[in-house]
């Protein structure tokens, strides 16, 4: 949960200029503004309330995130931060929001994460309809999004990827996944083509992934030089058999970062392509690595993360199976 609060705080100090460091200390570090009604002091009020919406956007969109994928203990603490930060950028808030906003911190000492998290998001939209009242006007100033986000972060620890290996056809094929020295995650085993076998399967659990608005997928990892699928699914079902796969070779002993536009990825069930069209971002809920070269010497992957990425990345180009 601290690193996830950390990034978000990264994100803060571009929209606020606030440095944290300045954020803890309170309103001491904070610049007084000139006073009058010059159309200076207006001009810098304007620009703190922009900056102050713009702000509370990005926490809502980060909050969002990160409660979707089962955390409200850090969306909770991203909206309180952003809230806090917003008061110390010195905008003009109306004395019935402050008070609101008081008694919530003041209030919710035996609240669930779940209850905390979204009477902050109420408090953070009365903060956000005040300053948008205030300034009379849609803010011009926006904050671009970041262009990649963390999917899968290994060294966490905190995701259990199960083996689904072709044992469910009679084979005796193996492998294994494991948290590794360096928090990177292993995809390790050895193919057997016994009984008609010949493939291995890690699938990560199903959750919201929180891919909608994303092109593709970055990953980093290190190979064997054999050749491996990463595949897309809507659920992580033992017998889903619907896949949206990637083919990609890797090289030995080399870090790679491979781009996976979610355009590229072809429909299969049970290795068979289908004239399908490609998955959307928002209904990918979890991801597998799967080899299956009838190469029965062991293999290993390494993979260090998984992002998601905008915009006009340079796109790998599908490889057929």
């Amino acid at each position: 949960m601290y690193l996830t609060i950390m990034i978000f705080a990264s994100f803060m100090v571009t929209v606020s200029g606030v440095p944290v460091s300045e954020a803890a200390a309170g309103d001491a570090n904070v610049p007084a503004v000139a006073g009058g009604d010059s159309a200076a002091s207006s001009s810098q009020l304007a620009t703190r309330q922009s900056r102050a919406i713009a702000l509370l956007d990005l926490a809502v969109t980060r909050g969002v995130a990160v409660f979707n994928s089962g955390n409200p203990e850090a969306c909770s603490a991203i909206y309180e931060l952003a809230i806090e930060s917003v008061l110390i950028l010195d905008v003009e808030l109306s004395e019935a929001v402050r008070f609101e906003v008081q008694r919530q911190r003041s209030s919710d000492v035996d609240a669930t994460p779940v209850q905390r998290a979204w009477a902050f998001r109420h408090s953070l939209e009365l903060v956000r309809a005040n300053l948008v009242e205030d300034l009379g006007e849609t803010p011009a100033e926006t904050v671009e999004e970041p262009k990649n986000m963390t999917v899968f972060d290994f060294s966490k620890g905190t995701t259990r990827w199960r083996q689904l290996h072709d044992d469910v056809m009679g084979g005796i094929s193996k492998g294994t996944y494991q948290r590794t020295a360096n928090d990177t995650g292993l995809f390790s085993g050895a193919l057997s083509l016994e009984n008609n076998g010949g493939f291995a399967t890690v699938r990560s659990p199903a959750r919201n992934l929180g891919l909608e608005g994303f092109d593709g997928l970055l990953i980093r990892l290190k190979g064997d030089g054999r050749r491996y699928s990463l595949g897309c699914l809507p659920s992580d079902r033992r017998m889903e058999i619907n896949t949206w796969r990637f083919d990609f070779q890797t090289k030995k002993n080399e870090w790679m970062e491979i781009r996976v536009p979610f355009a590229s990825l072809q429909h299969s069930i049970m290795g068979r392509r289908l004239p399908t069209p490609p998955i959307a971002g928002e209904k990918i809920r979890s991801l597998s690595f799967m080899i299956g070269d009838k190469n029965e010497e062991p293999f290993r992957l390494e993979i260090d993360w998984v992002q998601a990425y905008r915009g006009n990345s340079e796109a790998a180009q599908a490889q057929t199976f």
